[in-house]
């Protein structure tokens, strides 16, 4: 009985600190600290409650009943690390939330405050760490084993930890990289900015279809030089070398046409290919690489607002996905030229609303935090310092090194050259099925690929089906990669029920098996891959898939050997 009244007690608390939280996080985002002060007081009552109610003999047995459980120990793990954000991180943030106000990131008439931006750094610092290991500590939890009335409460607290702290992780990040990315030193930096199609898919999210040079100094940014694929031709000869991606069976025009650098799906390695071929037709060097896509773009509409690229189209946050990359090949099936000028048109209206500080800044800010979680916007440096800490975070776009999870990535790529990769919807279920006595995995990785391209196909521009040279009008051609986790390898592989080979080819230590299908209009195609990881990567497993026009249904399961 008294087990039971604790639980209950626990249970009220937290969904008490759940309804407290959004008003918190507001109150810090926009400056405002009495409000931040009487919110947190709040909120440390709840989850104080809720820990002690959880912390005990009684509690420490029940986590340990086979089934009961996980249910008893989850409740726990929630409540014990909700009250120490409570007591260690948010208390710091709220006593400095006029100086951490997302406000502080963001520019104002070009030029972003560094002074401001390190005085937030100590406490983003401290914050991030405790969020990290309360990510680290709930992230495990399978929400879809736990009892019913415990799934949703679970769902949202694991949600909201994860949400934190990959945006003070990218905002610390963000403050420790500023000061020399934006030319505190009084250097000049140039950054090459792709914007990335989606309608034509790559590995690390579409292709890349506009691009334009960014120049930074003493925290001024601006944009300069602008194009698209038809001012940047492809090289006659690779513009770096690719020894490691020729022998994992990349084709070779990742090297000389910027159009097919995402296919690596690894984004510091394609960044560095991309800023080769644009570097070498506009005789220019660059610092580094910044990518956004459509979808991410659209996030920051929703915060700095809609804008006109003329002829009478005007983007916001509800139609910029579909107006650039379904839309614009409708209203100029023929207009190449045109379909590039609103593209680059995009980018230059929404760079400048960004840094001249139009709209609400925290919106545009979670907008752009949003994009990072979702491998949207991505960030590489030349510099190997500054690469290295990028690295440690999600905007990096980089193949995870993490030493315990193992990461599984599937990719697609388009392989006709449409922009039919527009009606593309995936899915991908990535589970662990066993755990060997040497802390080796047996993963199951499930994808389920579908056309959602309406039946009038055949009287769709020709922009967007093709010219029916490698696959006929209204189908996509889809060239996928599956790539096990570091120092693992693919045991086997079903496309549609049909074994298929697996190759023994590697990039950067994980294997990679390829395999290729068309989907005509309405068609569903199922990829199945079983996998081992290499022994004593023993945490739960990471998943990463080819960023869509719609968030990917994807989901990863907890280890087997916990």
């Amino acid at each position: 009985m008294v087990f039971v009244l604790q639980a209950w007690w626990a249970a009220r608390a937290l969904a008490i600190a759940e309804e407290l939280a959004p008003d918190l996080q507001d109150a810090i985002a926009h400056g405002d600290v009495p409000k931040a002060r009487t919110r947190l007081d709040a909120f440390k009552h709840a989850t104080s409650r809720a820990h002690h109610a959880t912390d005990g003999p009684l509690w420490w047995l029940g986590a340990h009943i086979p089934i009961a459980g996980r249910n008893v120990d989850a409740v726990r793990t929630i409540a014990r690390e909700g009250d120490a954000i409570a007591t260690q991180a948010l208390p710091k943030i709220v006593d400095v939330a006029d100086q951490v106000r997302l406000e502080t990131f963001r520019p104002k008439k070009g030029r972003v405050n560094l002074a401001a931006v390190a005085r937030t750094l100590p406490v983003m610092s401290s914050t991030r760490r405790v969020l990290l290991r309360a990510d680290r500590e709930v992230s495990p939890i399978e929400v879809g084993r736990l009892a019913g009335p415990l799934q949703k409460p679970v769902g949202d607290f694991q949600h909201r930890i994860h949400v934190a702290f990959v945006a003070v992780s990218s905002a610390t990040d963000a403050g420790n990289l500023m000061p020399e990315m934006l030319g505190a030193d009084g250097k000049t930096r140039r950054y090459l900015m792709l914007v990335l199609n989606n309608a034509e898919v790559r590995s690390l999210s579409g292709m890349p279809g506009s691009v334009a040079v960014i120049t930074t100094r003493r925290g001024k940014i601006k944009m300069g030089k602008q194009g698209g694929i038809h001012d940047i031709p492809p090289l006659e000869h690779a513009a770096i070398k690719i020894s490691a991606e020729k022998k994992a069976g990349f084709q070779t025009s990742i090297a000389t046409d910027m159009r097919d650098a995402t296919i690596v799906p690894d984004f510091p390695r394609a960044a560095e290919l991309a800023a080769a071929v644009v570097g070498k037709r506009w005789h220019q060097r660059f610092d580094g690489v910044v990518a956004i896509d459509p979808v991410a773009l659209s996030y920051v509409l929703a915060g700095v607002g809609s804008i006109n690229v003329g002829d009478g189209l005007v983007l916001n946050q509800g139609n910029a996905a579909y107006t650039l990359l379904n839309g614009v090949y409708v209203k100029y099936p023929t207009n190449i030229n045109r379909q590039d000028d609103v593209f680059e048109l995009a980018a230059r209206r929404t760079f400048d609303a960004l840094v001249d500080g139009h709209g609400d800044s925290v919106t545009t800010v979670r907008g752009l935090v949003r994009g990072v979680q979702e491998r949207r916007v991505m960030l590489w440096t030349r510099s190997s310092r500054l690469e290295h800490r990028i690295h440690r975070g999600g905007i990096s776009g980089a193949l995870s090194d993490d030493r315990k999870r193992p990461e599984v990535g599937f990719f697609v790529n388009d392989a006709a050259s449409t922009k039919m990769e527009y009606f593309l919807r995936m899915g991908s279920r990535l589970r662990s099925l066993q755990c060997g006595s040497d802390g080796a995995q047996l993963l199951k990785l499930s994808t389920e690929i579908r056309s959602e391209a309406p039946q009038g196909y055949r009287r769709m521009s020709l922009s967007v089906t093709g010219l029916g040279r490698y696959v006929a009008p209204g189908n996509m051609r889809l060239h996928g990669l599956v790539m096990a986790p570091l120092g693992g390898r693919i045991v086997a592989m079903w496309v549609d029920g049909q074994r298929a080979p697996v190759g023994a080819t590697t990039y950067k230590g994980h294997q990679i098996a390829q395999f290729a299908r068309v989907l005509p209009p309405g068609e569903t195609s199922l990829v199945t891959v079983q996998m081992v990881t290499a022994p004593r990567y023993n945490g739960a497993p990471l998943l990463r898939t080819t960023p869509g026009i719609f968030a990917n249904e994807d989901a990863a399961g907890a280890s087997a050997c916990n």
